[in-house]
C-alpha cells in the first residue's frame, strides 16, 4: 500500500513538472513570436522604422537610465559587429548618455574599429565619431584608461572586457598604496579610484544577453545598485523588446540600496 501511494506521488510529481515546463515553453514561445510577427508587420510597412519607433517611445520614457550598461555573451566565440553596432545606434536614439558593453572574452574590444566603421558608415557626413584617447583623470593616469572608448553622437561609448572587472580592482589598491603616504587606505578612496578609472556614472541598468547566470566577471563596482535584466540573445533583439525593457525598468521602485 505504502509502495503504491509512493509511486502516485511520484507520477503526479513528474506530471506536475511536465506541465509546467510546457506551459513555461508556450509562454515564452509567445513572448518571442509576437516581437517577431510585430517586427515582420513594421519591416513590411516601413523597412527603416526603428528611427521613428525610438523617437516615439523617447516621448513616453521619462525615466530613462543615465548609464546603460550591456552583458554580452560571445555565441560560439564570435561577436556580431552589426548587432553591436545596431544597439548603440538605439541607445543613442534614446538619448541615453553613457553606454558601456562587456564581453567577457574581450571580442568586442578587438573589433572596435570595425564597430567605429559600422557607426560611422550610418551617420550624416556632419556627425562624426570623436576617439577618447586623453585620460580621463588624473588618477586614470596611474592606474589604466579604458582601452576602447568614443563617442557616438551625444553618447559616450565604453567597450569593456575582463581586465576592466577585478584586475582594476587590484590595480586601484595598488595605486592607493604607493599614493598614501602614510594616509590611511579607505574604501572611498579605492572606490573614488576605481570611478575615475572608467569616467562612467554607475550604471542605472544593466541589460544581459545570453543563457549564463553569472555576470560574466562584468567590473563589481558598476553592480551595486544597477537593475538587472535578462535577454536572450543580442543578434535577435528587436526594438520593440529593447523599448519594452526599458519601460519595465521606468516602472522599478529604485531605492538604491536604501
Amino acid at each position: 500500500m505504502a509502495t503504491q501511494t509512493l509511486f502516485i506521488y511520484s507520477l503526479t510529481l513528474q506530471f506536475g513538472l511536465i506541465l509546467f515546463s510546457l506551459l513555461n515553453f508556450l509562454i515564452e514561445f509567445y513572448s518571442t513570436a509576437r516581437y517577431k510577427v510585430r517586427h515582420f508587420i513594421y519591416y513590411l510597412w516601413n523597412r527603416n522604422y526603428e528611427p521613428s519607433c525610438l523617437n516615439e517611445a523617447k516621448k513616453d520614457l521619462l525615466n530613462l537610465p543615465q548609464h546603460l550598461s550591456l552583458i554580452i555573451e560571445a555565441e560560439k566565440e564570435c561577436i556580431s559587429v552589426d548587432s553591436i553596432a545596431k544597439l548603440i545606434r538605439w541607445t543613442q536614439l534614446l538619448g541615453i548618455a553613457y553606454i558601456s558593453i562587456y564581453d567577457y572574452s574581450g571580442l568586442i574590444t578587438l573589433k572596435k574599429e570595425e564597430v567605429v566603421q559600422k557607426l560611422s558608415g550610418k551617420e550624416n557626413n556632419n556627425k562624426k565619431l570623436k576617439c577618447e584617447k586623453d585620460a580621463l583623470t588624473t588618477c586614470v593616469e596611474h592606474v589604466s584608461t579604458i582601452k576602447s572608448c568614443f563617442h557616438y553622437g551625444s553618447s559616450k561609448v565604453a567597450l569593456l572586457d575582463a581586465t576592466d572587472g577585478r584586475p582594476a580592482i587590484v590595480s586601484a589598491i595598488k595605486f592607493v598604496i604607493n599614493d598614501t603616504n602614510g594616509t590611511p587606505i579607505t574604501y572611498k578612496k579605492i572606490i573614488d579610484c576605481l570611478k575615475a578609472k572608467f569616467g562612467f556614472p554607475e550604471p542605472d541598468a544593466i541589460f544581459k544577453f545570453g543563457s549564463s547566470v553569472s555576470a560574466l566577471g562584468f567590473p563589481p563596482l558598476f553592480l551595486r545598485i544597477s537593475e538587472m535584466f535578462s535577454l536572450k540573445s543580442y543578434t535577435n533583439v528587436t526594438v520593440f523588446q529593447f523599448i519594452d525593457v526599458l519601460k519595465s525598468y521606468e516602472k522599478r521602485d529604485r531605492r538604491c540600496g536604501k
